[in-house]
């Protein structure tokens, strides 16, 4: 199976490769503007391509193959100087290849702009994240801001949750409730039960009534800390990616900078090759 997958891809190399040869050939035999145009379009194919077919036979081995592979690039660039000795013909090409690398450009800066506006969300979700925990945290706690920001630095944040013993008496209470609504569900249709019944049930409603009571801003405080805890494990996630995410917006920023720059220094050219196009007499409308 994978001689025959070599075979096959070997089948396909030489047949572009064989396509290619046709194609360079019918250029350099064809004349007037139509050859400029058969050209761009055979250039713009290889370029596209041009690196998946030398992976590709570097992967394979095939000597004759990339041999044959390197003569068309020589014979490409062969072709392109033989039109290059028309100044109009020249002017076309050089109009047209701009113009795609302008598009391109455009193209990626319009994807970075789009990753750079992403990033940046992240960061200002990230901050704002910060800044809420950090409230909630100095508000349930009762500390300054500049003592929070110690705590973080030394990286000694702690969420004590008062209440122990209230609450293990709460959940004390609370079984005893159970355990007793199970006695009354067990008990009830028995004989001598029927006269206590009444001081059961209110021994039940006292007893969760004491419950509740009891700690009740105890459970409270402890589901703030608890929430606040989650908020802090949140962040603490966020400020990984941050550091992350701010590596990133820096490095695309220095991407958008240069992609500008070239994208201004193409523009520049069309408007040189443009004014050449007119004293040269070429029609440009069909290309912009």
């Amino acid at each position: 199976m994978r001689k025959k997958e070599i075979e096959e891809r070997i089948s396909y190399i030489k047949k572009v490769i064989a396509k290619l040869k046709f194609e360079i050939s019918d250029v350099d035999l064809s004349e007037g503007s139509g050859r400029a145009e058969k050209f761009l379009k055979i250039n713009k194919e290889f370029i596209v391509n041009a690196s998946n077919y030398r992976e590709a036979l570097i992967e394979l081995g095939e000597t004759d193959l990339i041999e044959s592979f390197i003569n068309f690039e020589k014979k490409l660039k062969t072709v392109r100087t033989s039109i290059y000795k028309n100044p109009k013909d020249a002017n076309y090409i050089q109009l047209k290849e701009n113009l795609i690398k302008l598009q391109d450009l455009i193209k990626k800066k319009e994807i970075i702009e789009d990753e750079i506006a992403d990033l940046e969300n992240n960061l200002k979700e990230n901050i704002s994240l910060k800044n809420s925990f950090s409230e909630n945290y100095c508000n349930v706690f009762n500390i300054s801001s500049i003592e929070f920001k110690k705590i973080i630095n030394e990286d000694s944040i702690k969420f004590p949750k008062s209440g122990f013993f209230i609450m293990i008496l709460r959940r004390f209470l609370l079984t005893c409730g159970f355990f007793l609504i199970l006695a009354y569900f067990t008990t009830i249709n028995t004989p001598g039960f029927q006269k206590n019944i009444s001081v059961l049930i209110a021994i039940i409603v006292l007893t969760f009534i004491i419950a509740a009571f009891v700690g009740r801003k105890t459970v409270k405080k402890r589901a703030i800390i608890s929430k606040i805890e989650k908020e802090y494990r949140k962040f603490k996630v966020n400020e990984e990616r941050y550091e992350i995410n701010s590596k990133n917006l820096k490095e695309q920023n220095n991407i958008l900078k240069n992609l500008t720059n070239n994208i201004n220094s193409v523009k520049k050219e069309l408007e040189k090759l443009k004014e050449k196009a007119h004293k040269l007499g070429n029609d440009i409308r069909e290309i912009f």
